[in-house]
């Protein structure tokens, strides 16, 4: 999945800090497509303009917090309705590895899967998005 470039720019983004911004930004730009089931470039450069890239917060995060986050262990302490929205072409957090993990591990949760969207189903399938969330907020009353 992915272009020489994108795949080259992946490997990059999970293993070595960004210099600067302006790197962080040109890493992430190269691998925004792979986010989605099918990439609208019009969508990327509308999601550029709008973030602000942080090389510093990048760093942290891929140093010292994406490494040993798990709470798997303790999902199943968790004693509210959860709704797990998943795409199906999510390729960072598959849906076997992550939105039925979860479900399997929270009691009282709903797994919706969205069959069109990558890892951004909010934004590639808007309109059932905010169904489904409408629909599952206006169940629990």
């Amino acid at each position: 999945r992915g272009t020489a470039e994108q795949l080259g720019a992946l490997g990059q983004a999970f293993s070595r800090p960004m210099a600067d911004d302006a790197d962080f930004q040109t890493i992430w730009k190269a691998i925004t497509p792979l986010y989605f089931h099918n990439y609208n470039p019009a969508v990327g450069e509308a999601m550029d303009a709008r973030t602000s890239y942080s090389a510093a917060a990048w760093n942290q995060v891929n140093a010292n917090c994406l490494p040993v986050f798990n709470v798997l262990a303790q999902l199943g302490q968790v004693n509210v309705p959860t709704l797990i929205i998943s795409g199906i072409d999510d390729w960072i957090t598959p849906l076997k590895q992550g939105g039925e993990r979860i479900h399997a591990a929270l009691p009282n949760s709903e797994l919706i899967v969205f069959d069109k969207s990558g890892h951004w189903p909010f934004i590639e399938e808007q309109e059932k998005f905010v169904q489904v969330v409408g629909d599952w907020l206006a169940r629990l009353g």
